[in-house]
């Protein structure tokens, strides 16, 4: 057995400086890799790629790497913490066969030391890159629209081997506004599989990937979409019976304290805004509390996501999945299930076994073995009678014996 990303993955992005490209290029930066950048980012670390000062002579030459590619836009640049007149820097763009980057040229070299901090405001153009050996793909603003980015080009799954159809279902209910800096004058060995999913859906967390029989794709689990893709009964057709024991998510794995912070500084180290959910504006942190007493999570430190909206959508996916019980199980269905629904499907289940009558599940596995398939669900039966994740409902009020962390 082979997972397939362990076949398919590529170093993201496959560029890095060498003295064969850059034989005038610093010490310092041989090995680092071509920032890579999604959308936009307001400080990218850029690395002297062509410089001839020493630390006794000043440089008469100093041109220093900002990105990969050339579809792109920079509209400030950073040294040492201070930003520089335009009139003394320039925007450059070369190439070395199929790399293609931007760098910057400065005015007077002699300004620039060995060790100098420079950063660039970088905003990817909206207009097609032609990457020379593949096709031309539109630029990416959006988590979806990125990761099909980087999987068609950064992968050798090429187009067959994405499922599109998966690609459009979730870039209809999670295409969020994201930026990101990829690599950022580091000698890491990303791969594009692994910083998909261990990167942009760790911002996400509603974004899942899967391969499965139409291809690499995504799968939004998302309860707050509550119309149903269709409605099911066990004992009648499709879904033949239960061929698993109900599992209770455990009660440690709960948490009524949500924060997510966004909009990072990267010349400043610092994260510029946070959103939180607590049981003082939340009715599912509030109802959690009651349950299992203040539990903090571990704050979502996000350097994807740059704006209060998707901030706030991200967070209250997290009080209104993260904070009660739900259920897994799993039930044996007839084949027509497989081409009739998708994971990430939310669908409304009756099961009489539990009193489950129209509950609110999502599907989280479609599984094919001889003639039959497994369905796998998460039942959100805990959250049914609980709506929206503002505290508008009539709730008991537990404010007053809830303290916020920090807070004494």
């Amino acid at each position: 057995i082979t997972d397939p990303s362990s076949v398919v993955d590529q170093t993201l992005p496959p560029y890095f400086i060498d003295t064969a490209t850059f034989p005038n290029a610093n010490i310092d930066s041989i090995g680092d890799r071509f920032p890579y950048i999604i959308n936009k980012f307001p400080s990218v670390p850029c690395l002297l790629i062509n410089y001839d000062g020493t630390d006794t002579s000043l440089a008469t030459i100093a041109h220093a790497l900002v990105c990969f590619g050339h579809n792109t836009t920079i509209s400030s640049v950073v040294l040492d913490g201070d930003t520089m007149a335009v009139a003394d820097w320039t925007a450059a763009y070369g190439s070395d066969g199929d790399i293609r980057y931007t760098y910057i040229t400065f005015t007077t070299p002699a300004d620039i030391a060995i060790d100098a901090a420079i950063y660039a405001n970088v905003v990817i153009s909206d207009i097609y890159e032609d990457y020379g050996w593949k096709n031309k793909v539109a630029v990416p603003r959006a988590a979806i629209d990125a990761i099909y980015s980087l999987a068609f080009q950064h992968t050798s799954l090429g187009s067959s081997g994405l499922d599109h159809y998966a690609f459009g279902v979730a870039e209809a209910t999670a295409n969020k506004s994201m930026w990101a800096c990829i690599n950022a004058g580091g000698k890491s060995q990303a791969t594009t599989i692994k910083y998909i999913e261990g990167e942009i859906c760790s911002s996400f967390p509603m974004i899942c990937m899967a391969f499965s029989g139409g291809g690499y794709g995504p799968y939004v689990i998302d309860r707050r979409y509550k119309t149903p893709r269709t409605q099911l009964t066990v004992g009648q057709f499709p879904v033949i019976e239960r061929s698993s024991m109900v599992s209770e998510s455990p009660k440690s794995q709960l948490y009524n304290n949500f924060t997510v912070k966004y909009n990072y500084e990267a010349l400043d180290d610092v994260f510029l805004g946070a959103i939180k959910r607590t049981p003082l504006n939340s009715d599912f942190c509030m109802a959690s509390m009651k349950m299992c007493g203040n539990r903090v999570m571990d704050e979502l430190e996000s350097f994807h996501i740059y704006n209060e909206e998707t901030a706030t959508d991200v967070v209250d996916w997290m009080a209104t999945h993260l904070s009660l019980p739900y259920y897994t199980v799993e039930y044996t269905c007839f084949p027509s299930v497989m081409f009739d629904l998708y994971l990430g499907a939310n669908i409304e289940i009756t099961d009489p076994d539990f009193g489950w009558v129209d509950v609110q599940a999502t599907i989280v596995k479609l599984s094919y073995q001889r003639g039959r398939v497994t369905m796998g669900l998460i039942v959100w039966n805990y959250f049914y009678s609980i709506g929206g994740s503002s505290r508008d409902s009539n709730s008991p009020d537990f404010s007053s014996s809830y303290t916020e962390p920090g807070k004494g």
